[in-house]
């Protein structure tokens, strides 16, 4: 169903997307850093916080790019590969799923999920391998059943296919 160059694609608009996500903080953190030393950022009097307030939004803002720069390197040498309708699920498996009210295509990762990327008209989550979900379905096969607690209930899924 889905094949190595879709997922080659699909890791590079992560990456796109993760490069897009450390500009714009990268450019927040440096204005931030900039207010925070700026000469109008001086206390007016012991309880104005206002550079000491940018500060810390430089320093959380300097190591969520950190944080970013660390998937980045995960996401660009991360290498999928192919799986057949027949072999368990592991990372770098595209699983089709289903339950009550949906069907979903899922991209399984070792780094950040949370993302959907369009392949050829269709949406695919990224899931991570680390959460609920991805964590059930490691080492299960096309046709399994199997349930997840999902925002305080039980969620019943079959696995559709396997690529």
């Amino acid at each position: 169903m889905f094949s190595l160059s879709h997922k080659t694609f699909i890791l590079e608009q992560l990456s796109k997307s993760f490069e897009d996500d450390l500009q714009t903080l990268v450019s927040s953190a440096e204005s931030a850093h900039e207010a925070a030393t700026h000469a109008e950022s001086r206390a007016d009097n012991k309880y104005d916080t206002r550079g000491l307030e940018a500060s810390y939004l430089a320093g959380a803002q300097a190591a969520r790019a950190q944080e970013i720069r660390k998937l980045l390197g995960i996401c660009q040498t991360f290498k999928a590969k192919a799986f057949s309708s027949s072999d368990e699920i592991a990372i770098g498996a595209i699983v089709e799923i289903e339950n009550e009210t949906a069907k979903q295509l899922l991209f399984l990762v070792p780094f950040a999920g949370g993302r959907s990327v369009t392949v050829e008209g269709k949406k695919i989550n990224i899931v991570s391998s680390a959460s609920p979900l991805g964590d059930e379905l490691i080492g299960r096969k096309q046709g399994d059943a199997f349930e997840v607690e999902m925002r305080g209930r039980q969620v019943d899924y079959e696995i559709l296919s396997v690529s």
